[in-house]
């Protein structure tokens, strides 16, 4: 039977005897496969991971921008951004994408997880979407968050949300995933846990910790009061209580779900360890030099630093010149592309959303400010160092605790604590550099970074933000001047809302 002699059966059936089978075949030959109307969030978690993942830790925000900025990686060509001269058009760019794209996602996640009644897949949409709104404010500050993610259907030129109340609602959005993620669940297409409701609730109130300790300087009394709440029932908060509990995004070796450090460095050779790490580790005589770090091809005479006979030469960032190639240290090969030896390569190695050695840190600096954890400052910072060593495959107890006994790590000898834990803190989170970026504004450790020699606003220092885009200075410019208002050449002048060290 042809197509249109089913359709005038269908019609004549329908007119006589109301039957429905018909009208439901036409209903389904009319639909495009290719093209449904409705996506499930098993489907649409994924994309939004996968997707914010590589966007918020690949080659341009994090290894361009942010990590550079923090000093952990530096330009070796092309290294304009490490004089802070920024490409306007890569934070439209990625202001955009992670909008239009990831966080659009999170939102639909939440929603279909309501509406289905699926408590668990409800709360890991509600915590990824905060996971992603975090990284955005931190970077940018004031941005559009309770009129966002509405397009058509709401406010076209949505206002900008203090940084303040965006806080206060992040928080309210994880201790809800917390509520709802303690009840199980399934949650079905999670690239980062597996579908583990019991995981996904340990990473947000991990989370829960990592936005009350930013908030330590600037909101401490209910900085103190979420922690302390938070720890004196872990049974009702869970947190990561181990490596295992971290949340990491592992890759598959083929494109393009290759890690996204490791894929830049096929094709590219812009980065190297920056001189402040590769300073930082050598007179720590850190193992973790090894790791972040390949041995320079030809190193100057003098240069660098030596440890177990390997010379490792950090580039200065920010220089009036780029360096000749051979003579400084590249990006290790657990995180980038060894040409040459293509035994080491590791396109599967996993990014780090969010770390156990974070949480430790997080719990050090709170018992330090004297804020009750149920641990010891000393005990806490500590175990944030083993779990660093041990996430990158450092595993010799001896060694690790020689190192911890080490004058310039012992936690006891340190005169400044505060410091000692932030520095630690930055060296464990290599390749986080949004996070590494956030630390340093926010604490000012480590004080050796400072602003670069050949930067593009002399006298300005380290940038304090990113800058707002074009685009939305020109659609949505009432809100924009708004929100950066005492903002001066686009990257200083007004902190952000927690940046009060």
């Amino acid at each position: 039977m042809t197509r249109f002699s089913k359709y005038k059966l269908c019609f004549a059936l329908l007119l006589g005897l109301g039957l429905s089978s018909c009208d439901k075949d036409f209903e389904e030959i009319n639909q495009n496969p290719n093209a449904p109307e409705d996506v499930p969030a098993n489907v649409i978690l994924p994309a939004s991971q996968q997707s914010a993942v590589s966007r918020l830790f690949g080659a341009s925000v994090n290894m361009t921008y942010a990590s550079t900025w923090a000093q952990q990686v530096a330009k070796i060509q092309y290294i304009d951004e490490d004089r802070y001269q920024f490409r306007a058009s890569d934070f439209s760019t990625h202001w955009d994408a992670l909008y239009a794209g990831p966080l659009l996602d999170a939102r639909l996640v939440v929603e279909k997880g309501a509406e289905s009644g699926n408590a668990a897949m409800e709360g890991v949409g509600r915590t990824w979407q905060t996971w992603i709104f975090q990284n955005i404010t931190d970077l940018w500050g004031d941005i559009p968050y309770t009129e966002a993610l509405k397009g058509t259907e709401g406010n076209m030129t949505p206002k900008y949300d203090s940084q303040e109340s965006i806080y206060t609602d992040m928080l309210k959005q994880l201790e809800t995933a917390n509520t709802l993620l303690a009840s199980g669940g399934t949650v079905g297409g999670d690239l980062i846990y597996g579908g583990s409701s019991a995981n996904w609730q340990k990473f947000a109130n991990s989370l829960r910790l990592r936005l009350y300790i930013h908030m330590a300087n600037v909101a401490p009394a209910k900085a103190k009061a979420g922690i302390e709440a938070i720890m004196a029932n872990p049974s009702a908060n869970p947190i990561f209580m181990s490596n295992a509990d971290n949340a990491e995004l592992a890759y598959l070796a083929a494109q393009p779900y290759r890690n996204p450090w490791y894929e830049n460095s096929k094709t590219r050779d812009d980065h190297a360890i920056s001189k402040t790490m590769v300073d930082i580790l050598g007179v720590r005589k850190d193992p973790r030099l090894h790791v972040y770090a390949r041995p320079a091809e030809k190193p100057a005479a003098g240069a660098g630093v030596t440890l177990d006979g390997k010379t490792y030469v950090g580039q200065p960032n920010g220089a009036a010149a780029q360096p000749s190639l051979p003579t400084v240290s590249r990006i290790g090969d657990r995180y980038r592309d060894n040409k040459q030896e293509a035994a080491k390569q590791n396109p599967t190695q996993p990014m780090y959303i969010m770390t156990y050695s974070e949480v430790m840190f997080i719990l050090a600096e709170a018992a330090e400010r004297g804020w009750n954890v149920g641990m010891t400052a000393e005990a806490a910072y500590n175990a944030g160092i083993v779990a660093s060593m041990n996430q990158n495959g450092i595993t010799d107890e001896a060694a690790i605790a020689a190192y911890l006994l080490q004058p310039s790590v012992a936690y006891s000898l340190q005169t400044n604590k505060r410091e000692a834990i932030s520095v630690q803190k930055w060296i464990s989170l290599f390749t986080n550099g949004i996070e590494a970026f956030t630390e340093f504004r926010r604490t000012g450790y480590p004080s050796t970074i400072q602003e670069v020699p050949a930067s593009a606003f002399p006298g300005r220092g380290v940038p304090l933000r990113f800058s707002y885009t074009d685009q939305e200075r020109s659609t949505n410019r009432t809100n924009v001047e708004a929100a950066s208002s005492g903002i001066v050449d686009f990257l200083f002048g007004k902190p952000v809302w927690w940046d009060v060290n």
